[in-house]
C-alpha cells in the first residue's frame, strides 16, 4: 500500500533526495516548496521501497497500511494534493558541493534555530568554512524547541538534526550573546567574512484594540515557550482560568486550544515541563473559543493540522451550522480536493458530530472580530467585546486570552528593516541598505528573519539554499584570491567575540 505522510512533517526535504520515483512533492525545486503545509506522497507513483521512511528525521512517514482511526484520513490528506497537482518536474538533485580555494573562511550565524542550523548545513557541504552561531538564548534550536507545541513530540526530534549539525568540529555556538546589544553588528561584520542573520520572529503581535493590554492577555509566542519549558509564565501567579479564548486561525492557536485542552496523561506525554503539566491540569478547562476574522476557508490552519483535532479524546468540536452552512455556499465552486474544501468537509463532519455527556469543547468562531479587550476594576481582563456578520456585536467572557496573530522579527540595531515589523531589507537573500537599495558586503538573510513568519521549519532550506548560493557567487568566484574582499581585510577591528 503506498506510503503516507502525516501533518507533523518538518518538510526539509530528506524524503525527497532518496525517493527513487520522484513521488514526493513538493520538491526544494517546485515552486510550492516552502508554501505547502507539509510535503505529500503520490499514491499512483510510490512503489512502497519504503526509503523515504528511513530517510525522515522525525519518523512520520508510515505505510497506508499500518494507519488506524483519525490517522487514515491523512492518505486522503496526501491524495488530494495530486488531484490539482501532478507534478511534472526531474528528480530534485542536490546542488553540487563546492570547495573554495584557496583559504578558509569565517562565518558568523545570528540565530541558532532552524534556518540558521540549515544554513550552517549548507555551507559545510558547499563550502570550506568555520561557524560561529550565535543566539541570545543559552539553549539553542530556536523555534524546534520553543515554537512547536510540546505534544508534536515527533517534530520536535528535528532537534536530533540540528545538534548532528552543531556537533560539527567547524561550527561553535556562542549562546547568551545578543547580537547589536551585547555585540554591534559592525563588529560582527568586521570580525568574521560573512554574517548570516537568521534571527527569525519572536515578538508576539499585539492585539491591535483598545484595553489589549489588560493583565492575562499574552502573546502566543510567550504562552507557547511557557508550555515548552523555554519561559516564565506569561499570566498572574496562581490564575485558574475558567474560560481561555484564543483570537487567530492559525494552527499556532490550533496548538494553544488543543494543548490547554489535552487529558493529564495526554500531557504527560508530551515534552512538557511537569510543572506546565501541573498547572494545565489544575486549570481543568472544559472551554476553549477561537475567534476567526474570516471563514472556514480564509482560516490560516492548515488542513492537516485541522482534520487532527479530531483524534482530541473527549473534546467536542462545535462549528455553528450557519457557518458550515455559509462555507459550503462560498467554496460551492471549488474543487472538493482543495484546501478549501478539505476544510468545509472537516467542518461539516464536526458539526455533525454526536457530542458525550461531560466533553470538553472547542468552539471556532468564525466571521468574528474583536472589538476591545474589557476589564475588571483591578485591571484583569474579563472578556472580549466581537462582532460578528450574523449576531452583531457581543461580550464574551475570558479570564485568559491568547493573541495568535503572528510574530515579526526582532530589530537588531545595525539591519537595515522595512519600517518597524522588524523585516530585514534584501534582494534575493542579500541585505541591502534599505528597501530596494544597495546591497551590504558580506551579509545575508533567511527565513522568518527577512520573509516574515510564513511557513514551518523545513520551510526554511529553500531560503538557506539561496543564501548559500549567494555567498559561494559572492566570495567564491573564479577570481577568487585575485583581490580580497574588504570585510576579509587581515586588519580586524578590534572588538572580539567572547568565546
Amino acid at each position: 500500500m503506498p506510503h503516507v505522510i502525516t501533518p507533523e512533517c518538518c518538510s526539509d526535504a530528506s524524503c525527497v533526495q532518496v525517493c527513487p520515483v520522484n513521488a514526493i512533492h513538493p520538491a526544494p525545486n517546485e515552486p510550492d516548496f516552502g508554501m505547502t503545509e507539509m510535503l505529500y506522497i503520490d499514491p499512483q507513483t510510490c512503489i512502497d521501497c519504503g526509503a523515504c521512511v528511513d530517510a525522515c528525521p522525525i519518523g512520520v512517514i508510515f505505510d497506508g497500511a499500518q494507519l488506524g482511526g483519525a490517522q487514515k484520513k491523512f492518505a486522503e490528506v496526501n491524495a488530494n494534493y495530486f488531484e490539482r497537482e501532478r507534478p511534472l518536474l526531474p528528480l530534485y538533485v542536490l546542488p553540487p558541493a563546492r570547495t573554495p580555494e584557496p583559504a578558509r573562511l569565517r562565518v558568523a550565524i545570528v540565530g541558532a534555530g532552524p534556518s540558521g542550523h540549515f544554513v550552517a548545513e549548507e555551507l559545510l557541504r558547499r563550502a570550506d568554512v568555520t561557524i560561529d552561531i550565535f543566539d541570545r538564548d543559552e539553549v539553542p534550536f530556536g523555534l524546534a524547541r520553543t515554537g512547536v507545541a510540546a505534544d508534536h513530540v515527533r517534530t520536535r526530534m528535528m532537534q536530533r538534526e540540528f545538534d548532528r549539525i552543531g556537533r560539527d568540529p567547524r561550527v561553535s555556538y556562542k549562546l547568551g550573546v545578543n547580537v547589536g546589544i551585547d555585540i554591534p553588528m559592525n563588529a560582527l561584520r568586521e570580525e568574521y567574512d560573512a554574517v548570516f542573520l537568521a534571527h527569525g520572529a519572536s515578538q508576539s503581535r499585539r492585539l491591535p484594540v483598545d484595553g489589549a493590554d489588560a493583565v492575562n492577555v499574552v502573546g502566543a509566542v510567550d504562552f507557547a515557550q511557557w508550555y515548552n519549558g523555554a519561559g516564565i509564565a506569561p499570566f498572574e501567579e496562581g490564575l485558574r482560568p475558567r474560560k481561555l479564548v484564543v483570537v487567530g486561525g492559525g494552527n499556532v492557536a490550533l496548538d494553544i486550544a488543543r494543548m490547554v485542552l489535552l487529558d493529564e496523561p495526554e500531557l504527560a506525554a508530551s515534552d512538557a515541563p511537569a510543572a506546565v503539566v501541573d498547572t494545565i491540569a489544575a486549570w481543568g478547562l472544559r472551554e476553549v473559543d477561537v475567534l476567526i476574522r474570516g471563514g472556514i476557508g480564509d482560516a490560516a490552519f492548515t488542513v492537516g493540522q485541522f482534520v487532527a483535532l479530531e483524534g482530541l479524546h473527549g473534546v467536542a468540536i462545535d462549528i455553528a451550522n450557519d457557518d458550515v452552512d455559509r462555507a459550503v455556499r462560498d467554496g460551492v465552486a471549488h474543487d472538493p480536493s482543495s484546501d478549501y474544501g478539505q476544510k468545509v468537509a472537516a467542518a461539516a463532519g464536526y458539526s455533525r458530530a454526536p457530542r458525550a455527556t461531560g466533553d470538553k469543547v472547542l468552539r471556532f468562531r468564525f466571521h468574528t472580530g474583536t472589538q476591545a479587550v474589557l476589564s475588571d476594576t483591578e485591571g484583569r481582563v474579563r472578556g472580549l467585546r466581537v462582532s460578528s456578520d450574523s449576531a452583531g456585536e457581543a461580550d464574551l467572557d475570558a479570564d485568559l486570552v491568547v493573541v495568535a496573530l503572528g510574530s515579526r522579527p526582532e530589530v537588531i540595531d545595525g539591519a537595515p528593516t522595512i519600517g518597524d515589523q522588524g523585516i530585514v531589507c534584501h534582494t534575493e537573500g542579500r541585505v541591502t541598505d534599505s528597501v530596494q537599495g544597495s546591497p551590504l558586503r558580506g551579509l545575508y538573510v533567511v527565513g522568518w528573519a527577512g520573509g516574515g513568519a510564513r511557513g514551518g521549519i523545513g520551510s526554511h532550506r529553500t531560503g538557506a539554499d539561496r543564501c548559500v548560493s549567494a555567498f559561494i557567487e559572492d566570495f567564491i568566484p573564479e577570481t577568487v584570491g585575485a583581490t580580497t574582499p574588504a570585510s576579509t581585510s587581515t586588519t580586524r577591528g578590534e572588538h572580539h567575540v567572547a568565546g
